[in-house]
């Protein structure tokens, strides 16, 4: 436990973000840019945070989906490839100019408003195709052709990139799906015969398969993988690890008669009177979906023990209850999460019939994050609460970029 925050934290190894994503570098993109997908708070484990573990990796650049996550970044990393994956808004193309941010141009109105935006700096810009997502991109080669001489009436624009995104890479019944967009995305670039010098299209998955296929991209993206947590069995062939644990301590042991009814709506009722009833101080708020009631949860003991225990009755918005059948004690350590397949993130994707992505950023705002190094001595601590809402890091990282 930690002077003056909660008694219920993330545990982050920056290590293993760190050797996650050199293995995926050295195995997988040895000759080629790799990005690393940090959008979304970097997965749960924290935007600015990872955007330092890509630098102190092997990994070539950054990547995030909102303007706001990329000037966020940049006022930490200065020297570093910053790519917004999503769609920019026009009044934002002048400032990710002025930062050196990589945006993406998704379809032709977009390109006919960069192509007359004012740009006092160049803008690089990367083409989004859309071969089978259909979410966003370009659909057909002639409108690339047409926004390409558009965006050349713009002398700031340097179009320098185009890129996919697949639909399909985790689901085996479906891997011609994932072939047909591989091969209309060759297709375009070979029609479009271009010196693009980022040409990608690779999540976790389809990175991790299909590396070796992709002979005509020169750069990858990596997602969840870098985490350690991509729920396609190819990671198993991978030293590819987790890194983060959801960490409580009990504030409150209990034992009451047989047949007593615990907490909201009385959706648990003891099975005997040898029950212990631990409460944490950890909740919905802070992403612990109530449909995660009856599942295992391990506790580290004052004695030293690892015992088994299960989330019991409703899960409230800040506590939560959990049966133990052995001895529990005030303050004792419960993981939530960790890497023991009982209750790791895919464990908990699976129980909440989710994916692993959705679990880890469900995360509240109000869970501090401590990072630890290889030797378990923590670097920095981030908490949403402290400081107006600023994250609170050690000087060191702040001095260094």
């Amino acid at each position: 436990m930690f002077d003056n925050l909660r008694d219920s934290y993330l545990s982050i190894d920056f290590s293993v973000i760190i050797n996650n994503l050199n293995v995926i570098k050295e195995q997988c993109s040895k000759d080629k840019f790799l990005f690393g997908v940090i959008k979304g708070n970097g997965y749960g484990h924290g935007l600015v945070e990872m955007g330092y573990a890509i630098t102190e990796s092997n990994a070539d650049g950054m990547a995030v989906a909102t303007s706001d996550e990329a000037f966020a970044l940049r006022e930490y990393y200065d020297d570093i490839k910053i790519l917004n994956l999503g769609v920019v808004r026009e009044e934002d193309y002048t400032i990710m100019a002025d930062k050196e941010i990589t945006v993406t141009v998704a379809n032709l109105y977009s390109a006919l408003i960069l192509s007359e935006t004012k740009l006092d700096n160049k803008l690089y810009v990367h083409l989004k195709i859309n071969t089978g997502m259909n979410r966003i991109g370009f659909n057909d080669i002639e409108d690339v052709k047409e926004a390409l001489k558009v965006l050349s009436k713009n002398k700031k624009v340097v179009i320098e990139g185009i890129f996919t995104h697949f639909a399909t890479a985790e689901d085996y019944d479906k891997e011609d799906y994932l072939d047909m967009q591989i091969d209309l995305f060759r297709k375009m670039v070979e029609d479009l015969n271009m010196p693009f010098k980022y040409i990608h299209c690779t999540n976790s998955a389809s990175l991790l398969k299909c590396h070796e296929k992709l002979d005509f991209t020169t750069a990858n993206r990596v997602g969840i993988a870098m985490y350690g947590h991509l729920q396609d069995k190819i990671q198993d062939s991978y030293p590819i690890e987790g890194a983060l644990e959801l960490i409580s301590h009990v504030t409150q042991v209990s034992q009451y008669p047989k047949g007593t009814k615990i907490g909201y709506s009385n959706n648990y009722v003891t099975q005997s009177d040898d029950e212990y009833i631990a409460t944490i101080p950890l909740g919905y708020a802070d992403g612990i979906p109530r449909k995660l009631t009856g599942a295992t949860v391990l506790a580290e003991t004052s004695k030293g023990d690892l015992i088994v225990g299960k989330i019991i009755g409703s899960i409230c918005m800040d506590q939560t209850m959990i049966s133990f059948n052995e001895e529990i004690f005030f303050e004792d350590r419960i993981y939530i999460i960790s890497n023991d397949r009982r209750i790791n993130v895919k464990n908990r994707a699976l129980l909440l019939e989710s994916i692993t992505h959705e679990v880890l950023t469900n995360f509240g705002p109000r869970l501090p994050r401590f990072y630890f190094d290889e030797y378990g001595e923590i670097m920095q601590i981030s908490n949403d609460l402290s400081l107006l809402g600023l994250p609170i890091f050690m000087s060191e990282i702040i001095e260094k970029y």
